[in-house]
C-alpha cells in the first residue's frame, strides 16, 4: 500500500512540474529573443531576432528602434527578449553609418538574457 502512495504522489508530483513549466511558456508567447546592437544619437538601436512568435516577424530579420530608457544599460550584442508593440517594413533610404533593420517599430519590453 506504501508504495501505491509513493507512485500516486510522484505521478502528481511530475503532472504538477509540467503542468508549471507549461504555464510559464504560455506566458511569454509574446516574447521575441534576439541579438541586440547599440545604437547612437543618430542611429537606432537594432534587434536581429533570434526567436519569433507565433505569426511574428520572422527568424534573422532585425527590427530598428529608438529607446533611450530602457535599452542604455543593454551591452552591445547581448541576447534579449522583448514585445514588439507595433512595426513596418523600413523601406525608406538610409545613409550607410548607420545599421537599419528590415522593419521598423516601437519596442514596449527589452530584457538583457545573457
Amino acid at each position: 500500500m506504501k508504495k501505491l502512495f509513493y507512485v500516486a504522489s510522484l505521478c502528481c508530483f511530475i503532472m504538477a512540474t509540467q503542468s508549471c513549466s507549461s504555464k510559464k511558456e504560455i506566458l511569454n508567447t509574446n516574447l521575441y529573443q534576439g541579438t541586440f546592437y547599440n545604437g547612437n544619437l543618430h542611429c537606432p538601436n537594432t534587434i536581429l531576432i533570434t526567436k519569433s512568435i507565433e505569426n511574428g516577424l520572422p527568424i534573422n530579420n532585425s527590427i530598428s528602434f529608438y529607446d533611450s530608457v530602457s535599452s542604455k544599460k543593454i551591452s552591445n550584442n547581448s541576447v534579449v527578449s522583448f514585445e514588439i508593440i507595433n512595426y513596418q517594413i523600413n523601406s525608406e533610404q538610409h545613409t550607410a553609418e548607420c545599421l537599419w533593420g528590415n522593419y521598423v517599430g516601437t519596442i514596449k519590453y527589452i530584457n538583457q538574457i545573457k
